[in-house]
């Protein structure tokens, strides 16, 4: 499990934008207020805190991404991926029999991990730019939210991790016996146990992250062995985590973590 926090975005440059849907709005708490570009191609560049190493994209029609990692005077370039493809490479054959080939119903996120590329430079431990490339079939590009920082890592949570369903629709049974329903947003839910090292791991996760968030969501990768971003998310804790200190030298963590929107 990885959590970016805190963000250390500290401002963003966008080539292009909808004036109605700023570039500004990838930093708030709300997926549903996007920015907007004018093109279908179009590039961010964030301006992040000394020793970060993760960016996380979410709910982007982006095709593909690709990233580039300069120093904070866009003078050298340290790092470029390839381009990322956003959705069609997290699917299974099956996925793709059911779900049929609109990308809008596959996993919108992306998650990379490039501080790894920047072990042993001068950036390392800087503050740096990230230029984001985006490229879609749409008109226009458009990306909810983006986090950027040094990712918290955990243990994946146990074997006994569940997943489900929030509905946010309204449903109402009417006098006469018909039924109102309007649908709105459905979100995932996880739930689980993390085993953490007592007291490192343990006080990181329940008091330098959950209690100084609270009910603000934030960036996680639920799973780390997985490789597909199904197991990325931008989601809140629903109800604050709790331990147990069963073991001498560890303990778990249990969490509920919902998707925001």
């Amino acid at each position: 499990m990885r959590i970016i926090y805190p963000n250390k975005i500290t401002s963003v440059v966008a080539d292009t934008e909808n004036a109605d849907f700023p570039k500004e709005n990838i930093l708030d708490h709300y997926l549903m207020n996007p920015w907007k570009a004018t093109a279908n191609t179009a590039t961010l560049t964030l301006s992040v805190g000394a020793s970060s190493g993760d960016v996380a994209i979410f709910k982007t029609n982006a095709a593909t991404v690709k990233v580039e990692i300069w120093n904070d005077a866009e003078d050298t370039k340290y790092w470029e991926s390839g381009e990322y493809i956003v959705y069609q490479s997290r699917l299974d054959t099956y996925r793709l029999l059911i779900i049929g080939t609109d990308e809008t119903d596959y996993p919108t996120s992306l998650w990379v991990e490039y501080g790894e590329h920047l072990v042993g430079t001068a950036i390392e431990s800087m503050a740096h730019k990230i230029k984001l490339i985006f490229s879609t079939t749409a008109p226009v590009v458009e990306t909810g939210i983006i986090r950027a920082g040094l990712a918290k890592t955990f243990l994946d949570p146990q074997y006994s991790l569940q997943e489900s369903l929030v509905d946010y629709s309204i449903y109402k049974e009417l006098n006469n016996g018909s039924e109102y329903y309007r649908p709105r947003n459905i979100v995932r839910k996880f739930s689980g146990s993390v085993m953490t090292k007592r007291d490192r791991e343990f006080y990181s996760f329940v008091t330098d992250i959950a209690r100084k968030l609270g009910r603000y969501p934030f960036a996680v990768k639920i799973s780390e062995n997985l490789p597909n971003q199904d197991w990325t998310i931008f989601g809140r804790f629903d109800g604050l985590p709790s331990g147990s200190h069963s073991f001498f030298t560890h303990s778990d963590v249990n969490f509920n973590i919902i998707e925001a929107v």
